[in-house]
């Protein structure tokens, strides 16, 4: 690798990072639930839930329009380069399966569904995690790999780090903290490889968002650190996708236009 590639790629990193972080403080400031917009929102009468769905919504929107910014792109190929387009029934049925999986077992373990709102379900268990995985696999992850052109640990590394250091707020306790850290670490490491190898994100969001709502829905603690069960059904269901999405793959590449993105 020459020195003008090694500061090329340092400099896209450092770019990408730092938009980001502009990004998140300034879209929690103004629209979190402590934010300018978000305490208004919560005065006027409006729950937690209704908050989070419009940061949640405003933050994709500001995400894509960067993208757009930053690679001088479209519409269209904005949502390539996050991993939104192309859609894939088979990078869906693969979540799909391993979520399957992991209800069984709970189901099998004498664990029952308990009653979830709406407003609960959509901002925690459906845009939330479509969000992160928009910032993290696709803003952080695919340009990391298609831009950058970093190999595929340094890139998953580089944005499964800022993905486990989300959550810190799930540590109460030192020990506690380190669990949360490689849980969250590892897992966004599983989901940078579904996103590798199926090019798009749909087949990371499903998992993801699977197994929040299998948090919200069954009784298995608050986080990644509050319940062994909880963590063995969460190793079930990626393994499932991860087996399911090589079986599924593994003969043909179902990746397409990297080049272009």
């Amino acid at each position: 690798m020459s020195v003008t590639t090694l500061r090329r790629r340092i400099g896209q990193v450092a770019l990408l990072y730092g938009l980001l972080a502009v990004l998140w403080f300034t879209l929690m400031a103004l629209f979190g639930p402590t934010g300018i917009f978000g305490t208004r929102l919560i005065h006027a009468g409006y729950g937690l839930g209704a908050v989070l769905c419009v940061l949640n919504i405003v933050g994709f929107a500001v995400l894509l329009c960067a993208t757009m910014l930053l690679r001088r792109a479209k519409l269209p190929q904005a949502l390539r380069i996050l991993g939104v387009r192309p859609w894939s029934w088979w990078a869906v049925a693969a979540s799909l399966v391993a979520i399957l999986a992991a209800v069984t077992l709970l189901y099998a373990l004498g664990y029952r569904a308990q009653h979830r709102s709406v407003m609960t379900v959509i901002p925690f268990d459906v845009l939330g995690p479509f969000v992160e995985e928009a910032i993290f696999r696709g803003f952080l992850f695919l340009q990391l790999r298609r831009w950058t052109q970093l190999p595929f640990w340094v890139a998953a590394t580089l944005a499964s780090v800022p993905f486990a250091l989300e959550h810190t707020y799930q540590g109460v306790t030192p020990i506690a903290l380190l669990e949360v850290l490689a849980v969250t670490f590892f897992g966004g490491i599983a989901l940078c490889w579904l996103v590798e190898r199926w090019g798009t994100l749909w087949s990371a969001w499903v998992l993801h968002a699977g197994l929040n709502l299998l948090f919200s829905l069954f009784p298995l603690g608050a986080n990644a650190s509050d319940n062994v069960i909880g963590n063995i059904q969460r190793l079930v269901a990626i393994a499932c996708a991860l087996w399911a999405t090589w079986i599924l793959t593994r003969k043909s590449d179902p990746r397409a236009d990297e080049a272009t993105a």
